[in-house]
């Protein structure tokens, strides 16, 4: 066992920034099991440190007040590792029967679940504007339990991610609280956008879609409206 480096140290808290994950191509992610998951992908393990269990991985054993000194949860686990972008799966873009759009979704916890939602139903074609969380922040990848690593992830604007979609023939809905009951959708190439957590769709977004659909509310329900990871994974189960 070994004390944790100052340069090791500096390093992976650089990497809670996105402009030092943008510039080193590279990620954090926290826990075994996640850890386990990404390795198992197309994630390329650049550094491991953990504090108890071995996980037959490599990196190096070190004090538990250094894991907690880098850790970004607010209850550490036992390891910690640098992870290589998956870069080549974000330039490879492949036509699936539903693709998303994510429409400045800020919220990091809510974009990893909708990634984890993703996957779980084999949609692997994630389209996202530019001001949309980094889904490689620590919540995100958090929060997506690994999905990232077997996902294909794109930052485009919503003309680009438009103009794809008209070019494979896809039916493009937007999630709006105005629009008719998801159930009735019957289309087999789809491209669902979906929106800001408190704004809602764009104009551009809402005037671009062929239709808009919506989820409705249940019995006496007084809610405004359903939380965005929400929305789209109902979307996503009735789609798959």
């Amino acid at each position: 066992m070994r004390s944790l480096s100052q340069a090791a140290e500096k390093k992976i808290k650089q990497l809670r920034q996105k402009k030092f994950r943008d510039k080193t191509a590279c990620f954090l992610a926290e826990g075994d099991k996640l850890i386990r998951q990404l390795s198992n992908c197309h994630c390329q393990l650049k550094q491991l440190y953990w504090t108890k269990e071995d996980l037959g991985l490599g990196g190096e054993q070190i004090e538990t007040q250094d894991l907690k000194r880098i850790s970004v949860l607010e209850h550490p686990a036992n390891s910690l590792a640098i992870f290589q972008k998956n870069e080549e799966a974000e330039r490879k873009s492949s036509v699936a029967p539903l693709e998303l759009y994510l429409e400045e979704v800020q919220d990091p916890g809510n974009l990893g679940t909708i990634l984890r939602t993703a996957h779980w139903f084999g949609h692997t074609q994630i389209w996202m504007s530019t001001n949309s969380a980094d889904p490689y922040s620590p919540k995100a990848v958090q929060s997506s339990m690994g999905a990232i690593g077997s996902l294909q992830l794109h930052r485009c604007s919503l003309e680009e991610c438009l103009a794809k979609w008209h070019k494979d023939d896809r039916w493009v809905v937007a999630a709006d609280m105005n629009g008719t009951d998801y159930r009735t959708l019957n289309r087999e190439k789809i491209g669902i956008i979906i929106g800001n957590e408190g704004r809602g769709l764009s104009e551009a977004a809402r005037s671009s879609a062929d239709e808009l659909i919506h989820v409705p509310r249940g019995g006496s329900s007084e809610m405004e409206s359903l939380n965005a990871a929400v929305s789209a994974a109902i979307l996503m189960a009735k789609l798959a």
